[in-house]
């Protein structure tokens, strides 16, 4: 378990430290893209002055997805090691919406994630430019089944 928990906790590593060079490269979806999805409401925004962030911290959060977890894999006897990345939003009130897995596994790992991502609880919501606002988050949840 230690094995399993170091592990995740180098990969949340990386993937923060890529999140806002992955987000200032062009590689995500046009202002105008963003604005197709949300029309009647202030777009999300891919990065932010000041990110969102769980409350109790990064520490609490993998908590929180290590205590909710569930082996969804029926096969006992395989041995699996995958990453799910799931985007959601973090809203004006620090709540959890549209989450959709954007790097898949496995159809039941993908929903597990999916389930997992749309139970925690309320995050300290983002600050731009002295406003509240709407931030697209992602998370990798890892499954190790050994």
């Amino acid at each position: 378990m230690a094995h399993f928990k170091s592990i995740f906790l180098l990969s949340l590593l990386v993937f923060f430290l890529n999140l806002n060079s992955f987000a200032q490269t062009g590689n995500v979806s046009t202002a105008s893209d963003i604005n197709l999805m949300y029309p009647d409401e202030d777009p999300p925004l891919r990065y932010a002055e000041k990110n969102a962030e769980p409350i109790g911290g990064y520490e609490a959060l993998m908590k929180f997805i290590k205590d909710n977890i569930q082996n969804p894999v029926s096969d006992k006897s395989l041995k699996i090691s995958r990453t799910v990345f799931v985007e959601f939003v973090i809203e004006k009130d620090g709540s959890i919406s549209n989450p959709k897995v954007i790097v898949s596994a496995r159809p039941d790992l993908d929903a597990e994630a999916v389930r997992v991502i749309s139970m925690m609880p309320n995050w300290k919501p983002a600050e731009h430019q002295g406003k509240i606002v709407r931030q697209f988050f992602s998370l990798p949840v890892k499954f190790s089944i050994e």
